[in-house]
């Protein structure tokens, strides 16, 4: 199974309403990465209606009581939470490391997703993070998977257009599909 259809998967069950306490995604591509979270966000507000919705950066973090304080205090986790914490490998060190055992004592009705760029090799944090939730690549993907995608979200929206039209949208668009 390919990266792309793991990641469609998940997503489909996310808009199922089954979602998961942790969510891991490695890459850059734009796309994806806002898709999945705008497909999170709206089934955990479909789950928890008075939920709050946070976004935290992880240049933000250079000591680990920044991120215990996100998890523990200032109310934060008082209501269900969705935390879309971007950019972790920007985060100190010393954070990236306290990032997986804190997340162990995350509440039940808290869900967070927790993105970084690829990294030539998988760091050791983000290994531990990946052992307990969910990892997907969000890679860009090949000119022939863009044009699936592409045809799929104009069905999803009630659309149909032609494959040559699919194409030079990409071409357009120089296969960004955020753009597209």
């Amino acid at each position: 199974m390919s990266y792309l259809d793991t990641y469609k998967r998940v997503r489909r069950s996310v808009n199922e309403g089954r979602l998961e306490s942790l969510y891991i995604l490695e890459g850059s591509d734009r796309f994806l990465l806002e898709t999945f979270w705008r497909t999170l966000a709206k089934a955990f507000k479909d789950k928890y209606p008075a939920g709050e919705l946070k976004q935290k950066w992880g240049a933000d973090f250079r000591d680990p009581a920044d991120f215990h304080e996100l998890l523990e205090g200032g109310g934060l986790f008082n209501t269900p939470s969705l935390v879309f914490f971007h950019h972790a490998e920007s985060a100190a060190t010393a954070v990236k490391k306290a990032m997986a055992p804190a997340l162990e004592r995350q509440p039940d009705n808290t869900c967070m997703l927790i993105h970084y760029e690829v990294a030539r090799r998988k760091p050791v944090w983000a290994s531990k993070l990946a052992e307990q939730g969910r990892h997907l690549m969000i890679a860009a993907p090949f000119p022939t998977e863009a044009a699936t995608i592409v045809k799929a979200l104009a069905t999803e929206r009630g659309f149909q257009i032609e494959n040559a039209a699919v194409n030079r949208l990409l071409e357009l668009a120089g296969g960004d599909l955020a753009i597209v």
